[in-house]
């Protein structure tokens, strides 16, 4: 997520608007407003890009935590993640 690397990043949380992304240090560059393009990979779903925009940042002194909003996703793409969400919802009810 800093400018110019490829990092590979567990989800916190994902919806259809977007991510929210635990990362285990601090990424320089990475402000608020800041354009990220991501490859999510979906268990048992062939990765695919997305683009959004950074809209929160925190720390809890271990951690820090990416919210980020969708900007460009792919009409199937958005499916696949509506689908994912709510056979996770599901299975946790």
């Amino acid at each position: 997520m800093g400018a110019g690397t490829l990092e590979v990043l567990t989800a916190h949380d994902i919806s259809v608007s977007g991510l929210g992304i635990m990362v285990p240090h601090r990424f320089l560059g990475c402000e608020l407003d800041h354009e990220v393009k991501l490859i999510i990979t979906l268990p048992g779903i062939r990765p695919f890009w997305a683009t959004g925009i950074v809209r929160h940042s925190s720390a809890d002194g271990v951690d820090d935590l990416f919210g980020v909003e969708f900007t460009k996703i792919e009409p199937p793409d958005l499916a696949r993640i509506m689908r994912y969400v709510e056979a996770r919802m599901a299975t946790d009810s």
